[in-house]
């Protein structure tokens, strides 16, 4: 019993020293992915953090497939935290000067921000939702407006190869693949989607 009170003590805590400066939901998705974004500025005591939660499926069927996300104003690992995720077999998180293929160049580069990169090489079920959630440790970053992320979903079926955002976006990664580009705002405003 005086555990459990103690356990309710610590998180009412933690709720009252956390305060939520802005958080958004966005709706992202084409005729072949569906994909839910949210993200949550947090403040707590002298730290701050942003919690980013994904989830997202696809109505065909693939034999292997993956998403990145990256962040251009970041170079380290060591930002990221408490990482979850489930539906994938592997999840890299690579900082800059890691090896990374370029689409166009086809071969490996240097990648000049961190990315993180979760595979899949078994069957994708269209049923399965898969997901990942992650802390952007903000404390010693001086965000004055938002943090850009940028992220990419591929899917291989065989020699056909599926994307969202589709291949047309302008918007180009370092690794040259289309990518989604959101502003993650600090603070509450209207989101801005390139």
């Amino acid at each position: 019993m005086k555990k459990m009170i103690l356990i309710i003590v610590l998180f009412s805590t933690i709720m009252v020293n956390a305060k939520i400066i802005n958080s958004d939901f966005l709706s992202l998705k084409n005729r072949l992915f569906i994909s839910t974004l949210s993200y949550s500025y947090i403040q707590e005591k002298s730290n701050s953090y942003i919690h980013i939660d994904m989830k997202f499926k696809s109505p065909i069927y693939a034999n292997s497939g993956g998403i990145s996300f990256s962040f251009p104003e970041l170079k380290k690992k060591e930002y990221i935290k408490n990482i979850e995720y489930y539906g994938f077999d592997k999840l890299n998180i690579l900082p800059r000067h890691s090896k990374v293929w370029h689409k166009k160049r086809h071969k490996n580069i240097s990648s000049s921000y961190l990315l993180i990169e979760g595979w899949n090489s078994s069957k994708w079920n269209k049923t399965v939702v898969k997901s990942i959630s992650f802390d952007i440790d903000c404390t010693k970053l001086n965000i004055k407006q938002f943090l850009t992320l940028q992220f990419r979903i591929t899917l291989l079926k065989g020699k056909k190869k599926f994307y969202f955002p589709l291949e047309v976006n302008k918007v180009k990664d370092q690794q040259g693949f289309s990518i989604q580009k959101i502003h993650l705002n600090k603070f509450p405003r209207k989101s801005k989607h390139d």
